[in-house]
């Protein structure tokens, strides 16, 4: 189930059903059948019959899906699932507040980042030291999290298995720091000799 371009497809009947069930965030759990056994999703008492998309061109491959996801989601709200979000629940001002919240935070990150990656390098490798990590954590590692979350959330069945990618990568961080960062306050940072004295 990892597409981070989105350009691959998923025919095996067991991948479809798995894909239609993370995006419609259902918790689910993968049962073994025997040999040669059809896919199926059971929901409640109802039992869905899954397809496999080999072969279909691309209108009988939409029509498909179509009815197998009209299917799971009549059997999800016969189930209890809500239809859709109940906008009456919705609270603006909490949601809002923690929005900023969190917006808040990563600006506690962002301003100091820059002065911290200068004061930790010297300054003939200070570009590619600084440059390096950046865009590595940013490009590869934040890059990476939208689908490599939905890959681990359909590998797992559980639609909250995705955040341990970026707990993993917000924990790494922190013991990095804890024993890696050293203080700065009497280092020259701009020693053109290319080496920090203390």
């Amino acid at each position: 189930m990892f597409d981070p371009a989105g350009v691959r497809s998923f025919s095996n009947a067991c991948d479809v059903a798995k894909k239609t069930l993370s995006g419609a965030s259902v918790n689910y759990t993968t049962v073994a059948a025997g040999p040669g056994a059809p896919t199926t999703v059971v929901i409640g008492d109802e039992v869905i019959a899954g397809f496999d998309s080999a072969g279909l061109d691309a209108s009988a491959l939409k029509a498909r899906a179509g009815e197998f996801g009209h299917a799971l989601g009549g059997a999800l709200v016969k189930a209890g699932y809500p239809e859709k979000a109940d906008m009456q629940q919705f609270r603006f001002v909490p949601v809002l507040l923690l929005v900023l919240y969190l917006v808040f935070v990563m600006s506690l990150t962002y301003a100091p980042i820059a002065a911290i990656l200068v004061e930790m390098f010297p300054t003939h490798l200070r570009y590619t030291s600084m440059s390096i990590p950046f865009h590595v954590a940013s490009g590869w590692i934040g890059g990476l999290l939208p689908a490599l979350s939905f890959a681990i959330a359909a590998a797992r069945g559980n639609i909250y298995a995705g955040l341990w990618y970026p707990l993993f990568w917000t924990v790494l961080a922190i013991v990095v720091t804890v024993f890696a960062y050293r203080e700065s306050h009497r280092t020259d940072i701009f020693d053109a000799g290319g080496a920090q004295r203390s």
